[in-house]
């Protein structure tokens, strides 16, 4: 405790995870000395929960991500970007890693997609492609079902298909 994600004052989140080990460290960075010495097990933190957050939340709201992140990552306290879409898509690993492509569907046009995100060495990587559209493969697979042209056209008249 805390294993939480913050709002800085730009809008923006960050997700810290402070065990006892972090957690002076973290109360020096963000000003709040007294709260270290006062809550230094987690149990302690666990039982006044909604306290601690209280004041962890008002102290990190005045910063910016960046500058909570600074300030984490000089006392080694574990913290983290929670990215948002557009972060993420302009991400240079999610790029690096071709973890976003795109496609083009018919009524939409370019459309975003994510890729699979595990990369094997000797795996095939699937390409990224746009699902199909409704009743696309119908016939397709009726047929490979062993259902002649002419039964499908009677679903098809009878509108089951």
């Amino acid at each position: 405790m805390p294993s939480a994600t913050f709002r800085g004052k730009d809008g923006k989140f960050a997700h810290i995870t402070a065990s006892d080990q972090h957690w002076v460290p973290l109360c020096q960075a963000l000003g709040l000395e007294d709260w270290g010495a006062a809550f230094p097990e987690n149990a302690i933190r666990v039982e006044r929960r909604d306290e601690v957050m209280a004041k962890l939340t008002e102290r990190i709201s005045a910063l910016t991500r960046a500058e909570l992140i600074a300030k984490l990552d000089a006392v080694d306290v574990p913290v983290g970007p929670v990215n948002d879409v557009a972060e993420i898509l302009a991400d240079e690993h999610v790029r690096a890693r071709r973890l976003v492509g795109s496609f083009d569907y018919p009524g939409v046009g370019e459309f975003k997609a994510l890729a699979i995100p595990y990369k094997f060495l000797g795996w095939d990587n699937p390409e990224i492609g746009r699902p199909p559209l409704l009743g696309e493969h119908t016939d397709a697979v009726l047929r490979e079902l062993g259902y002649s042209a002419q039964r499908i056209a009677e679903l098809r008249e009878r509108r089951a298909i």
